[in-house]
């Protein structure tokens, strides 16, 4: 959900809290308690209904089951779409539950409780935690098996979730506490008026200031979760951006003014920048880690196919030269630099996938098996590719299904719409390089 829609449905929940607390405060009888919404007004709706005539009341008694039956509505969706999982079993057990708690609000009379007036609060509780209970263990079966997209959705409706529950507890639990010790507050204050203690009532009156800045305390930690929530909200989606890419190209202009040698070709050890030293160092043995060089020039030669861009051909050139000279009295001992000098000999097929979605994860297994590099285009890293990447622009994204092109120095089969039509064009592919 963008940030802006979740923004208005915050606002609207965070009204809705307010707007009920005050009337809880002018209506007691019909706003209860937050936990009772909406089962006790709609208890009451069925109710006058019920009273108005024999029309009314079987308009009640079709609204009744109308309401109550809703989870197994969800129920009949779901085995439609094929989405049926063994824990929506229990939806059917919250009709129950659900048709006896309605009931219970049509009658009120009906309502037994240890603690008076905590009947209609027992009810909605009752309901909600079963409801939770349910989406709780639904949803930790759905992340069980599922791919990255979906449990990064999961993430973020558990974020909104989150964000939800703290606007509740700021504007609705402890605004309707601050709201009830006002209440009581005038109600002691006016008794003290009526008997003639005004001095005492005016002491009493002072302390509501003291009111305001206890709600204040009590919601200030609220505050600062709900921000944390909003960061990690932010950080997800900075998760799935795709800006190694950008990170990539910045790291290699900055490299050629740091490590190249100018006189003699090649990249140095230590950056120009750093200490001083007797002698710049620069060489293309791999020790106990690959060459620095090496990495350089396998990442230019890669970098220079990935963006088309004529200034990373030239520095992927100079390096490979460089590389070239110095690896031939032992080039056993350069294995990276080799690598770097094959790929650019030698290079790979290009598979380019795009869709809509994220990326499966045996997207990166196909290209290590039949030696492709992938490029994968998605409307998150759309934007960023075509900075990078112009020749990107070429694939759009599609409105649903995703598309697989291969490609061979710049020129792409017609793409393939499904993942057994890349099979074949694969094994045509092998069929035709034996050849």
């Amino acid at each position: 959900m963008k940030r802006r829609g979740m923004t208005l449905i915050l606002a609207v929940e965070a009204a809705a809290c307010v707007v009920f607390c005050f009337l809880r405060t002018s209506f007691f009888g019909g706003f209860t308690s937050l936990a009772a919404f909406p089962f006790e007004q709609a208890g009451y709706v069925l109710r006058q209904m019920s009273l108005s005539g024999t029309a009314g009341n079987a308009a009640a008694i079709v609204l009744y089951l109308t309401l109550g039956l809703l989870p197994c509505l969800a129920w009949l969706l779901l085995k439609k779409q094929g989405r049926l999982l063994a824990v929506d079993h229990l939806l059917p057990a919250l009709s129950v539950l659900l048709l006896a708690v309605i009931y219970y609000m049509v009658n009120p009379g009906l309502i037994v409780s240890a603690v008076p007036g905590t009947g209609k609060w027992l009810l909605g509780c009752t309901f909600y935690s079963a409801l939770s209970g349910y989406l709780v263990i639904r949803v930790l079966a759905v992340c069980r098996r599922a791919r990255p997209e979906t449990l990064e959705s999961v993430l973020q409706g558990l974020l909104g979730f989150l964000k939800m529950v703290f606007v509740y507890l700021i504007f609705g639990q402890n605004l309707d506490r601050l709201l009830n010790s006002l209440r009581d507050m005038g109600n002691v204050s006016s008794g003290l008026y009526a008997d003639g203690a005004a001095q005492g009532a005016q002491s009493v009156g002072l302390t509501c200031p003291f009111f305001g800045l206890g709600y204040l305390v009590d919601v200030l930690p609220y505050v600062f979760d709900l921000g944390i929530v909003f960061l990690a909200g932010r950080l997800l989606a900075a998760l799935k951006a795709d800006r190694w890419g950008d990170a990539a190209a910045e790291l290699a202009d900055r490299m050629a003014p740091l490590f190249r040698d100018e006189s003699g070709g090649g990249l140095y050890r230590t950056a120009a920048e750093g200490e001083r030293l007797i002698v710049r160092q620069k060489d293309a043995f791999d020790a106990g880690i690959p060459s620095g060089a090496g990495a350089a020039g396998l990442s230019l030669v890669k970098l220079a196919r990935l963006t088309g861009q004529e200034r990373f051909r030239r520095m992927a050139r100079e390096q490979l030269a460089w590389l070239a000279g110095a690896a031939q009295d032992c080039p056993a001992g350069c294995c990276f630099a080799m690598l770097a000098v094959m790929e650019e000999l030698y290079p790979r097929r290009e598979l380019v996938y795009v869709s809509g979605k994220t990326p499966p994860r045996w997207l990166a297994g196909v290209g290590e098996a039949y030696r492709l590099a992938v490029l994968a285009k998605t409307p998150e890293n759309e934007r960023a590719l075509a900075n990078l990447s112009p020749h990107s622009a070429g694939y759009p994204v599609p409105k649903d299904g995703e598309r697989f092109s291969l490609c061979r120095e710049g020129a792409c089969l017609p793409p393939a719409e499904s993942l057994e039509r890349l099979r074949e064009l694969l094994q045509e592919e092998a069929v035709g390089s034996r050849r």
